[in-house]
């Protein structure tokens, strides 16, 4: 069960994710990995370690936006971390 503090830090994490989203839409992409990294902090240091839910969809949406820019080894490390979370939680 999450405390207050952990509530309000899932709150921003929510927020800076709609942002960060729109950088991507809007192609800003450096923005937009500035922004997605410090919800992907929160994520981790708030939920049950690493592998969980929003940790996955917030490394995917990061690999994405590597993959737009062309930085195919950054894309390819996120996407990774996606995959074994998702694995994980499938089984």
């Amino acid at each position: 069960m999450m405390n207050a503090q952990s509530l309000r830090a899932t709150d921003t994490a929510a927020l800076l994710l709609h942002v960060a989203g729109i950088h991507h839409e809007k192609g800003e992409y450096d923005k937009a990995l500035s922004v997605y990294l410090q919800p992907l902090e929160i994520s981790e240091n708030c939920y049950s370690g690493k592998e969980h839910p929003v940790t996955g969809t917030i490394l995917m949406n990061v690999g994405d936006v590597y993959s737009l820019k062309q930085d195919f080894d950054q894309a390819l490390k996120y996407h990774q971390q996606f995959l074994h979370i998702k694995r994980k939680l499938s089984a």
